[in-house]
């Protein structure tokens, strides 16, 4: 049959011969049986891959021509398979020199029809470029997306009206997203620079608390994450109300989502008190980390998170310090820091990633001298201090610092500090 259909497409330019050509390689190739056999023809065929690259790249057919839906379906199919995806992206030598690759570039194209069903296949296959287990591979589809233009309309697809309502494929938009955001700058910065935040951001907001779109949440919010640590992405995200949304995300129940978000709050608040316009916002994050402490208080990875926040809003921001002073924030912060030295005999095995940012956030909240009961919260730390005896000599140094600087903001020396 392969061979048949080759000549034809060789020796016949008919418009309606091609189109059936197509149409029967479709059928074949999601057929239950001879599907992954009819697959693995078509990607050895640069007859047949030139003429779907060519279908699909020429501007002779219009968005709602059936033939452009079922030349991209026939990557799709193919791209479930090492040889198609190693095909698509001309790793298979059929497309020596070729970057990006004709098969990328197609699915580029593709991406950009007004026909809904036509993108829906094409971020298909994308996706399926981009979950290839060959790290090589999956390496090279990354650089040709990005090489080729195409990162910026995947993110597009998020204000694609005609989809709104698709959640599967929003998910799939999304996690093409985290996949090329993952560790690489320059696709993050791509993702910025094509309204990605912004996107993102609304996406979550428009499905905050909708249980059948929980994953939308879950995956949008992964992205927002690997973003995170991009200095241009994090002042993008805060512009667009990423505090005020991320807030809401960390009081939701779904602890992969309130886990997530916090670490992306966490990467965010070393430039919160620079770059968050409305201090309102901080101030109901702050309120809810103060909350996750004391529900979360024997969840290890959640109480972590908060406590970086906690540390990094507490630097230089006199109205937060006052804030979580009033919120009974230092009784709190004591607590953790129990919970992590309470099965700790050896202050080698306790848990530096909880102790590190409750006492500088400790420290902070006691370096503010206009605060009118600093010194009932001195008390209230003192009495408490005992505990922390071994931990001047940890070799963690920075935790070892933190405890001697909280030493000094007590204002007494060690021998009468550790015998009250």
């Amino acid at each position: 049959m392969i061979e048949e259909l080759q000549h034809y497409i060789g020796t016949d330019e008919d418009k309606l011969v091609l189109t059936n050509v197509i149409a029967v390689l479709f059928t074949a190739s999601i057929h239950n049986i001879h599907g992954p056999e009819v697959c693995d023809l078509v990607s050895a065929s640069p007859i047949i891959l030139n003429l779907l690259y060519k279908l699909l790249t020429d501007s002779e057919f219009k968005d709602d021509d059936p033939i452009l839906f079922l030349a991209t379906g026939n990557l799709t199919n193919i791209s479930k398979y090492e040889a198609g995806r190693s095909a698509i992206l001309g790793c298979n030598g059929l497309q020596a020199n070729e970057w990006p690759s004709r098969g990328v570039l197609a699915l580029i194209n593709s991406l950009q029809s007004r026909d809904s069903n036509v993108v829906i296949v094409a971020i298909t296959a994308v996706h399926n470029l981009l979950l290839d287990r060959r790290m090589e591979v999956q390496d090279i589809a990354k650089k040709q997306l990005n090489h080729a233009g195409g990162i910026k309309y995947i993110v597009k697809q998020l204000a694609n009206q005609h989809l709104v309502t698709n959640y599967e494929f929003k998910v799939i938009v999304l996690d093409c997203l985290q996949i090329l955001a993952y560790g690489n700058m320059e696709n993050r910065l791509t993702i910025l620079e094509s309204g990605g935040p912004r996107l993102l951001l609304t996406t979550i907001k428009e499905n905050l608390g909708n249980l059948p779109t929980e994953e939308l949440v879950e995956t949008a919010s992964r992205v927002l994450k690997s973003l995170s640590v991009c200095p241009e992405n994090k002042k993008s995200i805060i512009r667009n109300h990423g505090i005020e949304i991320l807030t809401q995300c960390i009081k939701l129940d779904n602890q992969e989502i309130l886990k997530t978000c916090l670490w992306t709050l966490r990467n965010l608040s070393d430039v919160i008190n620079n770059t968050e316009p409305d201090h309102r916002y901080i101030n109901h994050l702050v309120e809810r980390l103060l909350e996750i402490l004391n529900h979360y208080a024997e969840e290890p990875c959640i109480v972590t998170c908060a406590l970086g926040v906690l540390a990094n809003l507490t630097c230089n921001n006199e109205p937060i310090k006052q804030f979580i002073c009033d919120y009974n924030g230092i009784e709190l912060l004591l607590g953790a820091i129990d919970i992590a030295l309470r099965d700790s005999i050896d202050f080698r095995i306790v848990n530096n990633e909880i102790l590190e940012p409750a006492v500088c956030a400790l420290c902070h909240l006691l370096n503010q001298p206009s605060y009118a009961r600093l010194e009932v919260e001195r008390q209230r730390i003192r009495s408490r201090f005992q505990a922390f005896a071994s931990l001047r000599w940890t070799p963690n140094e920075d935790l070892a610092k933190a405890v001697h600087k909280l030493i000094s903001l007590l204002g007494e020396n060690d021998s009468k500090l550790f015998h009250l």
